[in-house]
C-alpha cells in the first residue's frame, strides 16, 4: 500500500466513524458575517431534524454573537467538538433550494430581529432616513484592494448605480451612500446623481448601523455582496407591512460561480440584467 493510499484509508475510516450529532458546520478562514448567516440559518433549520447542526465558531464571529446572542445557540467552540462528530463543509445560500423564503423570515423574526441592539439601530436609521430616500449600497474594500478578489468580484459600479438611478427616477428625492469607502462614492457616484436631489449623509457607528439603514431603505439598490443581500432580507421582514419597491441587484456577482449570477437572490427583488459596456471595471472606477 503506497503512502497516499494509506492516508485515504485512514481518512475514509475516519469520517466512517464521525457519526456523534450535532454536525459540525465548519467555517473556513476567510469568511465574514453575510456567510456566516447563511450557515446560522443552516443550522436553525436543522433543529428539527435527526442531524441537528451547529456552526464553528471563529473569532471574527464575535461582534456578531454579541449584537445577536441568540445566534450563540447555533455556534460551537472547537474545543467542544468531539473526533466522532461529523464534519460539513456547506454554504447553504441558494435561495429556494438551500432555503425557502418562509424558512428565511422565521430565522429572522426569531434570531436577528429579537437583538435589542438591532432594534435600536433600526430606531436611529429610521430617524434619519425620509421617506423619499434611496439608500445605495456599495462594495468597496478588499473586493478592490485584492487582486485576486478584484478579479472575481469588481465590476463597473458606477455603470450600474447610473442604471438604477434611471430605473427608480421619480420614485425617489433623497439619496444616500451606506459603503466601507465613502470618500469613493462621494468622488464617483455623487456626480451622477441628480442635481436636483439631496444627498444625505449616512451617520454610524459601526457595520450594525450599515445592516440597519439597509433594512429601513424605502428604496434600495444593493452590492453584489452576501451583506448586503442580508440588508435586503431583514428589510423585506421588518418592512413587510410597508408598501416599499423592492430591492434592486446586479445580475453579477462573481466571476467564478454560476456564470456570474446571483443565487442568493429573493426572486421577487429587481434585476438589472445588464449594462450599457458590460460588467467589467471601467477606468473611472479605479
Amino acid at each position: 500500500m503506497t503512502k497516499n493510499s494509506e492516508l485515504n484509508y485512514i481518512r475514509k475510516a475516519i469520517e466512517f466513524a464521525r457519526r456523534a450529532t450535532p454536525v459540525i458546520l465548519w467555517t473556513q478562514d476567510g469568511l465574514g458575517a453575510g456567510n456566516y448567516l447563511y450557515l446560522w440559518l443552516a443550522a436553525q433549520k436543522s433543529l428539527s431534524s435527526p442531524e441537528m447542526s451547529r456552526v464553528l465558531y471563529k473569532e471574527n464571529m464575535a461582534p456578531w454573537l454579541d449584537h445577536f446572542p441568540r445566534l450563540r445557540s447555533l455556534t460551537i467552540e472547537k474545543s467542544q467538538i468531539s473526533l466522532f462528530q461529523k464534519r460539513s463543509i456547506y454554504w447553504g445560500q441558494e435561495f429556494g433550494v438551500d432555503f425557502e423564503r418562509a424558512e428565511l423570515h422565521n430565522f429572522i423574526r426569531h434570531f436577528l430581529l429579537t437583538s435589542p441592539k438591532l432594534a435600536e439601530s433600526l430606531r436611529r436609521a429610521e430617524q434619519n432616513t425620509p421617506d423619499d430616500n434611496l439608500v445605495i449600497n456599495v462594495r468597496r474594500g478588499d473586493y478592490y484592494s485584492v487582486d485576486k478578489f478584484r478579479a472575481e468580484y469588481g465590476f463597473d459600479v458606477v455603470g450600474y448605480v447610473r442604471e438604477a438611478l434611471a430605473l427608480l427616477s421619480g420614485s425617489y428625492g433623497s439619496v444616500s451612500f451606506v459603503s466601507d469607502d465613502l470618500v469613493w462614492c462621494t468622488q464617483y457616484l455623487e456626480p451622477i446623481v441628480p442635481n436636483d436631489f439631496e444627498v444625505i449623509p449616512h451617520y454610524r457607528n459601526n457595520v450594525f448601523d450599515d445592516l440597519a439603514k439597509l433594512a429601513v431603505a424605502p428604496s434600495l439598490v444593493l452590492a453584489n455582496s452576501t451583506f448586503s443581500y442580508w440588508g435586503a432580507y431583514i428589510r423585506d421582514v421588518h418592512q413587510e407591512k410597508a408598501s416599499f419597491s423592492p430591492p434592486i441587484f446586479a445580475n453579477f456577482h462573481s466571476r467564478n460561480h454560476n456564470n456570474t449570477h446571483p443565487w442568493q437572490i429573493d426572486p421577487l427583488w429587481t434585476s438589472i440584467t445588464e449594462i450599457p459596456g458590460g460588467w467589467q471595471e471601467k477606468e473611472v472606477n479605479n
